[in-house]
């Protein structure tokens, strides 16, 4: 877990967990990816994002996307940060509010 900035109050974490399902067979059979096209982006993280929310040493808010590819797990929360990553803190900041 990776605490990446304070808002609102909250510690704001992340974490890459493992994902359950194969990246071939997500890109390929699921989304019909040729196996040039997989091949191309094989070597990405593939990952499911947890995204938490932390007041006084508990874990008050927590989001999951499953299915994250990305060139690192970092490009997650960075470079790709007003994609997915934003509505997951607003996710997690909003459970924990209301349990704060």
């Amino acid at each position: 877990m990776i605490p990446l900035f304070e808002r609102a109050g909250f510690i704001i974490c992340f974490e890459a967990k493992p994902e359950d399902i194969s990246m071939r067979d997500h890109f390929i059979r699921d989304c019909g990816w040729s196996e040039k096209e997989y091949r191309r982006i094989r070597d990405f993280a593939w990952f499911c994002a947890k995204v938490s929310a932390w007041k006084d040493g508990k874990e008050l808010g927590t989001a999951y996307l499953g299915g994250c590819c990305y060139k690192t797990v970092k490009e997650f929360y960075t470079k790709y940060k007003d994609a997915y990553f934003e509505d997951m803190v607003r996710e997690v900041l909003a459970e924990a509010e209301g349990r704060a």
